[in-house]
Parts: structure tokens; sequence; C-alpha cells
């Protein structure tokens, strides 16, 4: 009996545990997946490990570019080593910081990085993050004699990529060199920059800049009325002949600059006339150098017996003037100055374009602000972008620029303003402050002026240009491979097929591709483009169109309707 009783009480226990495995084996069956980025953070330059990084893990949703979860952030341990836990599937946008290396993205090249995409049957991922070393430029700067230069002012420029509307986005940094002529920039990207720099000699009578002197003054020695021009790296004045620094992770590079002085020029301004001798002092110009990028100029100003304004401390180029005076309007000009003793005057037309923008097909809920852009030739900016205010009332109105949503009561129909520019060819293009925004540019009608797709000519006197715009813009997405395996951190461009039309759409959209080799390009101008992807692709000059056409036979056409949602995938092309 006893035996009996053991035994069965041994199989009740056998069968208990049976079931209890069986329900630990469900519960464990039906326990979600764990997903997870692992990895180490190393060095670019050396693959040593970052010590102790900064990552932080964004989700972004398939929906909308914007849809983002809140970030996961941890820290790397003195290994470079990383674990981040995650609460879903999906594709993650990850950063990286370390001390003494840039922020970036995962497989990073300049504003592009590469998602992790975590799924149910791959939930964990291990990976290794390179980060660059920040880099480095630096320099002295000499006078004719060999000395120190001081107070001079560097401008380091790099130039990114072009918009969606094509507006190059370029950063500008400014340094000032101390009493030695040393100046630094640190903490840079890798990346093309170019220098140059401005200033005025010790020396020269120019040093007294700003100061408003009277007829009665001495005339100028000229061994002292001289001037500096603008110089590029390494010693022009030209900025299409400056010297690209095309900086790795960790670089230093030294670039000093060796200044020789000009005879300085003088401009002679002839204010609004008035009553009265002194009809000069009461004006004060603001003088801005506008070719070859935008920088204001500290003149000496003078004002003659015959009331003119006698700007000196130039140097060849164009000039745009501005002429402020105590209770009267702002007046602007644009002049070349070539020699010396030229003659500006503010009495009758002046060397302008005067150009009205108009709008025309301003959808009835578009509420952002509009930016209308005319960039100058040869990728010369100058200076003359404006705004245009955008609000539900004025959709079957023409608006121009700068108007502003009116107060309630007040009349909603504002006299025009215009954009003051120099002569010449402008690339037109269109922005808005608005997300997803779905408008864009369809064409251009100009009264007075010239019109050759988006690029117009603009003559001296008054014009006007509208802007025709219209709603529905494209999305390409699709995935990028190399045989049967998806292709990650693959360059894609889409270049316009009427790239070489004058007037036509000249700038190539990029992305790049994900872990599982896919990509999107959002908010495309509806067009006929051709998709490429090119492996290891973000060193080659794709400025070079004999360089963008060898790849273009591996591409494939794609014609992108108004509010089309395109997929296409694409076979990763070799460098």
């Amino acid at each position: 009996m006893m035996r009996r009783t053991c035994s069965s009480l041994l199989s009740a226990v056998l069968m208990a545990g049976i079931a209890v495995f069986a329900q630990t084996s469900t519960a464990a069956s039906a326990t979600p997946p764990q997903y997870r980025i692992t990895g180490r953070l190393v060095s670019s330059a050396d693959g040593l490990p970052v010590m102790h990084g900064h990552l932080v893990a964004t989700f972004v949703s398939a929906s909308s570019q914007n849809g983002q979860h809140s970030s996961i952030e941890v820290d790397a341990d003195d290994q470079g080593r990383f674990n981040i836990q995650l609460p879903s599937a999906g594709m993650w946008n990850l950063t990286a910081l370390g001390r003494g290396f840039v922020r970036n993205g995962y497989l990073g090249h300049e504003q592009f990085s590469s998602g992790v995409v975590l799924t149910a049957e791959h939930p964990a991922t291990e990976i290794t993050f390179a980060l660059a070393p920040q880099a480095m430029v630096k320099g002295i700067v000499t006078d004719e004699a060999g000395e120190a230069v001081r107070n001079a002012q560097v401008s380091l420029v790099r130039v990114e990529q072009a918009t969606p509307e094509g507006i190059g986005q370029s950063q500008r940094r400014i340094a000032q060199t101390d009493d030695r002529g040393v100046y630094e920039f640190d903490g840079l990207q890798p990346g093309e920059y170019r220098l140059c720099v401005t200033a005025q000699p010790w020396y020269a009578v120019a040093a007294g800049r700003g100061q408003q002197n009277s007829s009665d003054s001495p005339p100028l020695d000229p061994s002292l009325d001289v001037a500096y021009p603008v110089t590029w790296f390494p010693g022009s004045s030209d900025p299409d002949a400056a010297e690209a620094l095309m900086l790795k992770g960790g670089d230093v590079r030294e670039a000093d600059f060796h200044l020789q002085p000009v005879p300085a020029l003088h401009l002679l301004i002839d204010p609004p006339a008035e009553t009265g001798d002194r009809r000069g002092a009461r004006y004060f110009p603001v003088v801005q150098r506008v070719d070859g990028g935008n920088y204001f100029v500290q003149p000496v100003v003078r004002t003659n017996a015959d009331g003119q304004i006698d700007v000196g401390g130039l140097t060849p180029g164009l000039y745009q003037v501005q002429l402020l005076g105590p209770g009267a309007p702002n007046l602007r000009a644009s002049v070349q100055v070539a020699t010396g003793g030229q003659t500006l005057s503010f009495n009758g037309a002046l060397n302008e374009a005067n150009v009205t923008i108009e709008i025309d097909g301003i959808p009835e809920d578009e509420t952002g602000s509009l930016i209308a852009s005319l960039i100058g030739a040869n990728g010369r900016t100058f200076a003359i972008t404006d705004g245009l205010r955008v609000s539900r009332f004025n959709r079957s109105r023409q608006m121009p620029a700068r108007v502003a949503k009116p107060a309630d009561g007040a009349d909603k129909k504002r006299p025009p303003r215009m954009l003051n520019v120099p002569p010449g060819k402008y690339n037109v293009v269109l922005r808005t402050t608005r997300n997803n925004s779905d408008i864009y540019l369809a064409g251009i009608t100009a009264k007075g002026a010239q019109v050759a797709g988006r690029q117009v000519t603009l003559p001296e006197g008054a014009s006007t240009l509208t802007l025709h715009v219209v709603e529905g813009r494209a999305q390409l997405a699709g995935v990028v491979a190399r045989g049967d395996k998806p292709s990650v951190g693959t360059l894609v461009m889409l270049v316009p097929a009427t790239l070489d039309e004058p007037g036509a759409i000249q700038f190539v959209r990029r992305d790049e591709s994900n872990t599982d080799g896919s990509f999107i390009m959002r908010d495309i101008i509806p067009g006929e483009y051709i998709l490429i992807a090119v492996e290891d692709g973000w060193d080659i000059n794709w400025k070079d169109k004999a360089t963008l056409a060898r790849y273009l036979g591996g591409g494939v056409a794609v014609s992108l309707a108004a509010k089309s949602n395109i997929a296409q995938n694409i076979t990763a092309q070799r460098p």
C-alpha cells in the first residue's frame, strides 16, 4: 500500500512537473523579441576605441520623415562597447559623439547616414560605429614686410550639397587674427573648405575707418592710401581660383596668407539733392562687397567741398551701397568699381534692377512663409533673398515681397515692395518654412526681364517676376542591392534628365541606403530623372559632369508625376 501510494505520488509530481514545463515553454515562446543594437565606438582614423562616447537612437516611422518616438540614450564603456535596448522593431537613426570627435550618424557622410533596421526575424544587430576625429585649420596672416596682421578677419566656408530647391547651404565661420597674426578653426567636420581673409594695412589712412571727415581735412598721402584686396587662399582675389582644402578626420592643415597692398580706389557719391553745400554730411554709406561672397567693408569716408561723399579704401569689385540718413528713406545702388574717381549718383535712375515678385497659384491651406530667392550665376550669392508671407486671405492675389498678414481691420492690400539687386542673371528658387509643404515652383513669367526656365536676366530699372506655384511633390523609395544582398551605406542619386538644358532643374537629389538597403526621397519636384546607386561613391567628384555621365548608363529612368509615390529598386554600381 505504501509503495502504491509512493508510486502514485511520484507519478503526480512528474505530471505536475511536465505541466509546469509545458506552461513555461509556452510562456517562453510567447515572449516578444528583445530588440537591441550592440557594438563598439571606434576612431575612423586608427580604429582605437572611443571611450565613454554618447549614443542616441531615434525611431523613424515609415509614414513620416518627422514622425519619431522618444529617443533612447546610452553611454559606451571604456572599451567603446555599447548596448542599446529598444522598445520596438523598425528603423532607428543612430548618432554618436565622443570627446575630440565630431557628432555623426552611423556610416555618416556629410548630412546623410544609414538607419539601422530591426525586424521580428532579426531583432538584434551588432555594428562597428566609426567616429571621425575633429579636424583643424590654422595659419598666420602677414603683410608685405612679413609682419603679423592683427585683427584680420578670416572666413572659412564649407559649401554643402544643394537643397531640394537648389540652394547651396554654405556654412561660414569667422575668426580674427591675434597680435601674432595667428588664427585657428577647430572642431571641424570632414569635408571641403575654402578660406579668405579681409584686412586693412595698419599704417594706412584706412586704419581710421568709420570717421566722417570734413572737407577741410588735408589731402590723403598716396603712400598711405592703400588697401588689401579680399584674398582667397592661397593668394588670389578671384574666389573661383581658391584652393579647396579637403579635410579628413583628425587632419590639421596650415593655411598661411601673405597680403600685398594695392592703391586704394575712391568712389564719389552724389547724395540726394538738397539745399545747402553740405548735403553729404547728412548721409553715411554702408558698403558691401557682393562678388565672390558678401563682405561688409569699413571704408574711409570723407565729405568734399562739393558735398560729395568720398568713399576710399576700396579695391576693384562689385559693391552694393546703401545710403543711410536721419529721417530719410534708405537708398541702395550697385556699382562696379574699376578705377578711382568714379561717381555714383543718387539723383535720378540708379544702376539697379528693381524687381517686384508676385505669386500665382498659392494653395488655399498654405499658411507658411515662402522665401523667393535669386541666386547669382556661377554659384555666387548676392544676398538678395526676400520673403513672401502667405495667408489664407490672399489665395487669389499676387503678393509682393515681404508682405505680412495685416492686423484685423487693416487694409489687406499693401503697396508692392521691390528687391533692389545688381543687374544680371539669376536662378530663381522657392522655399517654404512650412513642414511637409507640397508646393513647388512650376514656372516663371516676366515683364521687363528675360526668362529661360528657372533662370532670369534682370536689366536695370523696373521688372516684374510672377512665380507660378502648384501642388504635388513626388516621393521615390526602393532598395539598393549588390547581388542577392542589400547594399548598405550606398550613395543613391536622382539626376534630372534635363540637367544640361539651360534653365532646367540643375540639382541632384541624394540619399544613403539603410542597413536593409532601403532608401526614400521625399518632396521631389515632378519631372524626368535617372536613378543611380554607387557603392563607396561619396568621395567621387560629382561636380564633374563627365564623371557623372559614366554612371548614368547603369541607372534607371524614372518619371515622377505630381503627387506620385513610386517604388523603384536599383542595383549598386562599383566606382
